[in-house]
């Protein structure tokens, strides 16, 4: 990238990647690396700012990973939020305690108004705190800047070093005045000029792509899902009729997947190969009911597929992949979880031949890369349809796999995509597992031994970072969406609603393509 990014130190927050998306909304190019990144190797990425930020409780400990101490010393601006301030706190000779008295929550905070980070903002805010632990003593050189009847030194700067700190965030998701806030540090504070935009990563992109693809031929996997779809998209631009698109169908995709695929590349300057590989699918997942054995078997055999016909072609040796920044992020940042291992894994087996890797959108969040999509005149069929797991539908259909059971919920989940597009915004949000119970109506004998489709919905399209309540559909959406499904399949006989507040059970089960 050719514009200076502002640098996110994580210190175990859940979802790092909302501040990180937020700040790309003001065209402003965002990193996040991990919080003991090197003081040194930030100097050389030459970032706008730093912002230090975390949500997991901070209890200064011997073994703790903490940032290099040296990046206050940098000269580049620094916001540390959350449990991020108390880690500057302590870093810098403050002192912080646990209290009883304050809990998480949202709490009214007075601010002062001269200083740059609050200028021109009301004098009373509103704002969340995450943590209970308190600071006691604020590091020397620095004052208060906000202020509570609840929590001491809630926010305080030493603006002479350009160094800011406040117990709550800025992003705007968590905090009511915090998109004005990152305005301020972005702007007024760090001197960003608001030049990141797709268009000129585009560019970037495939100017990359031509100096390191040269005339060698390369091999995508299309798994029917949106990123595989924008990265086919993008080296037909960048490298034309050098690009051979494998299709592998393992008998698990959306209803009328694969043909729209290759209806929105035909005529593209790139090779489509579509194999058939369903019944070699269907016998691997027959008996397979853990998810995790699932995503296994699946990368498996989808891997042999693949490799058989790279292997046809001959003498490719560049492999792209569809990889996104979240994925990055889970890879690099935090652990990575089960449900993301299908994304994240990228150590090619030693025998694949494959020397280098191309992965257009590693730097691009979900709704990015459906933007970049449109730019480069995909169908909205593909660029809009709901996120989607690289499995397919094996991951939403509990139990062993078998066609009658792919079939029906194909035949479902179709119905309830067509259902949910017409009613905004709730397109992207909401989603359908098939359980392996089966729906017995005791006064009507011909319901025995049919389906029950449970749906989910989110608070946002990405459903790795849902912690919170799920969105409320409306009643009569739920009886629509019930009624065509009973019309539309004879072998799903009830439609339930799944209200509980954490995701987390789901979240395996509806992961991005």
């Amino acid at each position: 990238m050719n514009t200076r990014p502002i640098i996110i130190l994580n210190y175990g927050e859940r979802t790092p990647d909302s501040l990180a998306r937020r700040i790309r909304d003001f065209s402003v190019f965002s990193e996040i690396l991990p919080i003991d990144f090197a003081a040194e190797k930030i100097r050389k990425i030459d970032p706008i700012g730093i912002i230090l930020s975390g949500s997991e409780i901070f209890i200064p400990q011997k073994d703790a990973p903490l940032p290099d101490r040296d990046i206050y010393k940098l000269g580049i601006p620094i916001l540390a939020v959350e449990n991020g301030a108390l880690i500057m706190t302590h870093q810098l000779g403050g002192k912080i305690k646990f209290s009883e008295r304050t809990k998480p929550g949202w709490d009214e905070v007075r601010i002062d108004p001269d200083c740059p980070l609050f200028v021109n903002l009301e004098p009373v805010q509103e704002v969340y705190f995450d943590s209970s632990v308190q600071i006691e003593n604020i590091p020397n050189g620095f004052k208060d800047i906000a202020f509570s009847d609840l929590r001491e030194h809630v926010a305080f700067a030493d603006e002479s070093n350009r160094l800011y700190a406040a117990q709550f965030s800025p992003d705007p998701a968590k905090t009511n005045p915090g998109k004005r806030i990152l305005d301020r540090f972005l702007f007024q504070i760090c001197g960003a000029d608001g030049s990141f935009t797709l268009d000129t990563y585009l560019k970037n992109q495939i100017k990359t792509i031509k100096k390191a693809v040269g005339k060698e031929k390369i091999i995508l996997g299309l798994s029917g899902g949106v990123n595989s779809a924008v990265v086919a998209a993008i080296l037909s631009a960048a490298v034309p009729k050098q690009l051979t698109c494998v299709l592998v169908d393992h008998g698990m995709m959306r209803k009328n997947e694969a043909d729209e695929i290759e209806r929105a590349f035909r005529g593209k300057s790139l090779n489509i190969i579509r194999v058939d590989a369903s019944a070699r699918f269907y016998k691997k997942l027959s008996d397979v009911g853990d998810p995790d054995k699932k995503r296994k078997i699946i990368e498996e055999q989808f891997y042999k597929v693949f490799a058989k016909q790279a292997e046809r072609i001959g003498g490719i040796k560049i492999l792209a992949l569809g990889t996104i920044y979240p994925d990055l992020i889970a890879d690099g940042i935090n652990k990575v979880s089960p449900a993301r291992a299908q994304h994240t894994v990228r150590e090619l087996p030693k025998d694949a031949g494959f020397k280098e890797l191309v992965e257009p959108l590693r730097f691009l969040f979900k709704d990015e890369v459906r933007k970049l999509g449109r730019m480069l005149g995909l169908p909205e069929e593909i660029i809009s349809r709901p996120s989607f797991p690289a499995s397919g539908l094996a991951l939403r259909v509990f139990g062993g796999i078998t066609r009658e059971k792919i079939e029906a919920f194909r035949d479902a989940d179709a119905i309830l995509t067509r259902e949910l597009s017409k009613v905004a915004p709730f397109p992207n949000r909401v989603s359908a597992v098939l359980t392996d119970l089966q729906a017995i109506d005791p006064e009507a004998s011909s319901d025995s031994g049919k389906f029950a489709l449970v749906l989910r919905s989110f608070p946002t399209e990405d459903y790795t970072h849902n912690t919170g309540e799920p969105i409320q559909l409306p009643l009569e959406t739920c009886r629509r969406i019930a009624r065509s499904v009973f019309q539309g399949t004879d072998a799903v006989k009830r439609v339930v609603l799944d209200l509980k507040d954490d995701s987390q059970s789901f979240r395996s089960d509806f992961q991005d393509d």
